[in-house]
């Protein structure tokens, strides 16, 4: 089972997948994929969090862009 950091998972599915993804996608995918240990009890909410936050913090150095409500993909 790998442990990656949550931003690190969430590169790696955003990075495996052909289109955008909604958050709430990208937090199954994490937990399918076993990509991190411990998830909590809301992956979803903390997954939205990440890049949420990457983004407002980082600007255009983040490596996630929204693409629409709740969609999100790398830049």
């Amino acid at each position: 089972m790998a442990d990656l950091s949550w931003r690190e998972a969430i590169s790696k599915v955003l990075s495996e997948s052909p289109e955008a993804m909604h958050y709430t996608d990208i937090a199954e995918a994490i937990v399918e994929q076993k990509l991190r240990s411990e998830v909590g009890a809301t992956p979803a909410a903390t997954v939205a969090s990440v890049i949420s936050t990457s983004i407002v913090n980082e600007s255009d150095s983040s490596p996630f862009v929204r693409v629409d409500r709740g969609r999100y993909g790398l830049r």
